[in-house]
């Protein structure tokens, strides 16, 4: 701080006095220079106390981050953009912030000149793949096919298109008063042909219902059990997540064996989601990338893709994908190569 402004007020007050120097101050008469002095030192400590001394400074930091900073006046929209685990001391005052955000600008763990991003993902496969969510058949629909079938009354084979209700499926143990014994035609199908005789469904209606009884698009109308054929293919290794490294930034490993999580949804009580592995595939621009002691930071040059794999993935069950990662700004070599 400088006290340039204090001594000049000093001497314009001392110039001033000067020229009523020497006498008796009682008399109005001229001061001499102790009468001037003895003035003075009796004044001073007034003079300073009511003297405000403005001090601007300009701060040119981005952010804070568990910094201390002892500033008058940290108000400067140009540059003060954002505060983390900043203790602000102004005038005397304590003010702590804490921010919290998808991303923040790193202190330990990494470069300490990025913005750390985070990935907090919940997913399941069917969410991956598009899938709406499944609603199984209902015994109240109608269903509709075309059938090719030996008619006996004319000797004949014909091709003909038939309509009737899911509710064929669903006659035996399925009485007026109690159904409590229903079996569909798919747990068991023993007694349909009686069931069907007794409804008043002759020979070639009874052979249709059989033949495309397994028919799948029959079962997605009319089993309100039925949630798709079984593929015989039980884990799966997909994509499931994508993100760009912006040109003129990098991607820092917050450490140098990072790599994503995976957890599961363990439909437990007491806590939610189990940690699953570790071993999440990263793809960068097609290459393998993975954060390691000898390549912790990639990109610069221009928009890069990043893709995230992992197998062993299964059907019906939720997944959780986290991952801190830092951007940071980067000058690419200049220098020209094929893809240029």
């Amino acid at each position: 701080m400088r006290i340039i402004a204090p001594m000049m007020i000093l001497i314009m007050m001392t110039s001033t006095l000067a020229g009523c120097t020497g006498g008796d101050p009682d008399s109005g008469g001229e001061m001499d220079s102790d009468a001037i002095n003895d003035l003075i030192d009796q004044n001073l400590q007034d003079f300073i106390n009511n003297t405000t001394i403005t001090v601007n400074q300009e701060i040119h930091h981005h952010y804070y981050n568990n910094t201390t900073v002892n500033e008058g006046d940290l108000t400067n929209n140009d540059y003060n953009t954002e505060y983390n685990n900043t203790t602000v001391i102004d005038g005397g005052e304590v003010t702590n912030y804490d921010q919290s955000s998808s991303y923040y600008n790193s202190s330990s763990g990494g470069s300490g000149t990025g913005i750390v991003h985070t990935i907090d993902f919940v997913f399941d496969l069917d969410f991956l793949w598009g899938n709406l969510p499944i609603v199984p058949g209902d015994r109240n629909n109608i269903y509709t096919t075309n059938w090719s079938y030996y008619d006996y009354a004319t000797n004949d084979y014909r091709n003909d298109v038939f309509t009737f209700t899911c509710g064929i499926y669903y006659l035996v143990g399925n009485s007026s008063t109690n159904n409590s014994n229903l079996q569909t035609y798919w747990e068991n199908n023993n007694w349909y042909d009686d069931a069907w005789s007794d409804n008043g469904y002759n020979n070639t209606m009874r052979d249709l219902f059989h033949s495309i009884a397994w028919n799948e698009d029959l079962r997605w109308v009319c089993d309100e059990n039925f949630y798709g054929n079984n593929d015989d293919q039980t884990h799966f290794y997909e994509t499931i997540y994508e993100f760009t490294i912006p040109q003129g930034f990098a991607l820092s490993c917050m450490d140098t064996q990072s790599r994503a999580t995976l957890y599961y949804s363990n439909n437990q009580s007491y806590y939610n989601w189990s940690n699953t592995w570790d071993n999440t595939y990263m793809y960068v621009d097609g290459m393998s990338f993975y954060c390691n002691e000898n390549l912790q930071t990639i990109g610069g040059e221009h928009d890069m893709n990043v893709i995230m794999r992992i197998g062993g993935l299964v059907e019906n069950r939720d997944y959780r994908l986290l991952w801190s990662y830092e951007l940071i700004p980067v000058f690419p070599h200049n220098q020209s190569d094929l893809n240029d």
